[in-house]
């Protein structure tokens, strides 16, 4: 197919995107993607990782951004750069003034976590519940957005992407506590449904990944060295 058909390809692309997305790169993306087919239209929705999954495997998504990949054989999975997980609160919790915590350290305050149904919230809990006797407090939140407000408030110590909170960070308005345990980070992947083929989504996935590994570029250089 050449460009000039490429340019030309019509529709609606039903795109469902994780929130860390909508924070980092979905900008970029959505940009590109009405630069190269300006005569596809995008739905966008918002959502936790298990209910995309639910609506791509329902056909009621094109294109799905999400904690990946998907294990179905139906579903094809472009791999995306990872986002690190770092631990973060506000400057007012009176932290241990030493170098690298523990996790009883932490455990003075509540841990701000993603929603119940995700992966770094079954990985935080294990680890916590392993480990500790004291029971836990964690306050999980489908909305990440909730998350960094909450912790901004002094409400407790989260565990969130390092390229979400970069500004507060940055800002000083959160802190990076530096602890000897820190979730895995999150691995997400562009996942459409090959059956039916579906020539719109294919192409908008590999847009996708060409734009979030140019965003890891160019955020990795911005990052101060160790």
């Amino acid at each position: 197919m050449t460009a000039s058909s490429l340019s030309e390809t019509a529709g609606v692309l039903r795109l469902g995107v994780a929130e860390t997305i909508v924070h980092t790169w979905l900008a970029d993306f959505l940009k590109e993607l009405q630069a190269n087919y300006p005569l596809v239209d995008t739905d966008i929705v918002v959502d936790t990782t298990t209910t995309l999954r639910n609506e791509l495997m329902s056909h009621r998504l094109d294109l799905a951004v999400l904690m990946g990949p998907i294990q179905e054989y139906s579903i094809e999975n472009i791999e995306l750069p990872s986002f690190p997980l770092v631990w973060v609160c506000s400057p007012s919790l009176k932290l241990p003034n030493r170098g690298k915590l523990t996790l009883s350290d932490l455990m003075q305050f509540p841990i701000i976590s993603y929603a119940r149904t995700t992966r770094p919230y079954s990985e935080l809990y294990r680890k916590l519940t392993g480990e500790l006797e004291a029971t836990p407090r964690i306050f999980p939140a489908n909305s990440l957005a909730a998350s960094i407000t909450m912790t901004l408030n002094g409400i407790g110590i989260a565990s969130l992407p390092r390229e979400v909170v970069q500004d507060h960070t940055a800002s000083g308005s959160l802190r990076i506590v530096d602890c000897e345990w820190h979730p895995s980070d999150l691995r997400f992947t562009a996942s459409y449904s090959s059956e039916p083929s579906n020539p719109i989504a294919e192409r908008a996935a590999k847009l996708a990944g060409c734009i979030a590994h140019a965003f890891a570029a160019r955020i990795g250089k911005a990052q101060p060295a160790d």
